[in-house]
């Protein structure tokens, strides 16, 4: 073979060895400009679509705004932690507003409230005051009140806006009720929630109720009379004074001093009359109409007057006291009224029927069950 021939072979043969390589490089490089024709993914703006939500919500499509942020935690490629961490805090926020509306709470969706936040945490949203007040409700709905005590108390230690450090004390207090062991920090809530200067009126009155209340339930008039001295003048202002004047009687009550509780309890009436010409749907003003009727209704009892007091007893009924233990009381008084009218066996069906409707608070439950015992 000639010199001449040989190159040619070589030359064939390399030439046939690079077509491969040359074809992956077009290949590649095809490839590569398709993929610069390729539009990248576009992140959703979570604030403006977060708006959207909300304004379905507003409009009462609650399914279709949890739909929505569901839809958004699934995308792919997942959305930015922070977003995230908003989306699960909204959907939780959500269906809390959701379950709040209703008379009972749906387990299955508290369940799923919980599971929110805990995704949220483990993305690292912080344990706020605001997150923890709302499990703390949420636990309380589910039946869990000793997970719902000890959230309270770490709302408590987290740095609280003063709003929600009364919301926690409020809370705790409520929770704490019919607890021995846990009398004196409840006691100590209630003085704290009390020296509070900028404690609504709402919050003073429902306070001072409480703290009373507790002093009376274990036999101590002198402490209901110091607390009464020390904090009840917040609610001797012309618009607030009967409720001042209620707990005073209800302190009498207890010493059985009926003939000084007595001119109280109709001043209250006479004052309930003139107020409410002013103040019109008052929640509070009709708290206070049925508690004060309640106390008219011990009042006859105490003066051997039982066809009065039944009256006194079911006109406070009327008023349907959202207080599970006013409730109680209620009922207990018409039963004593009855019993007192010689209707005996009328007496023991409204007692048996209050032992139907014992409140699910062991605190509540526990002072409901005492005046029952009491009264039987």
């Amino acid at each position: 073979m000639s010199d001449s021939g040989f190159k040619q072979q070589i030359a064939a043969v390399l030439s046939d060895r690079w077509q491969v390589p040359l074809a992956v490089v077009a290949a590649v490089a095809a490839a590569g400009a398709l993929y610069r024709l390729i539009p990248e993914p576009v992140q959703p703006d979570v604030p403006a679509l977060l708006v959207d939500v909300t304004r379905l919500a507003e409009a009462g499509r609650t399914t279709d705004a949890a739909d929505a942020l569901a839809n958004l935690l699934e995308m792919q490629p997942p959305l930015p932690v922070e977003d995230q961490i908003e989306l699960h805090d909204r959907l939780a926020e959500l269906l809390f507003e959701q379950e709040q509306r209703r008379p009972v709470a749906l387990t299955a969706n508290l369940e799923r409230l919980l599971e929110h936040v805990e995704a949220a945490e483990r993305l690292g949203a912080p344990r706020t005051a605001r997150r923890i007040l709302r499990s703390a409700q949420v636990q309380e709905w589910l039946g869990r009140p000793e997970d719902a005590i000890r959230s309270c108390r770490e709302a408590l230690q987290t740095d609280p806006s003063p709003e929600e450090g009364r919301v926690a004390m409020r809370r705790l207090v409520r929770l704490l009720d019919g607890r021995p062991e846990a009398a004196a920090q409840r006691e100590e809530l209630l003085e704290t929630l009390l020296s509070d200067a900028s404690l609504d009126d709402d919050s003073a009155w429902w306070a001072m109720r409480q703290a009373v209340d507790a002093a009376l339930e274990k036999d101590d008039p002198l402490q209901a009379r110091l607390l009464l001295s020390k904090y009840a003048g917040r609610l001797s202002t012309s618009d607030l004074k009967g409720y001042c004047e209620y707990l005073w009687a209800c302190v009498l009550m207890h010493e059985g001093r009926v003939e000084e509780a007595a001119p109280l309890v109709y001043w209250i009436d006479e004052w309930i009359k003139q107020i409410g010409q002013e103040v019109f749907n008052s929640e509070r003003l009709r708290e206070l109409t049925g508690l004060n009727r309640w106390l008219l209704g011990r009042v006859y009892l105490a003066q051997e007057q039982p066809d009065e007091a039944l009256g006194a007893f079911e006109e406070a009924a009327a008023f349907k006291p959202d207080d599970a233990a006013a409730a109680g009381a209620v009922i207990v008084g018409q039963a004593q009224a009855l019993a007192g009218l010689g209707r005996h066996e009328d007496s023991r069906a409204v007692l048996r029927a209050a032992a139907q409707m014992l409140p699910a608070n062991p605190g509540e439950r526990d002072r409901a069950l005492k005046r029952v015992r009491a009264t039987v």
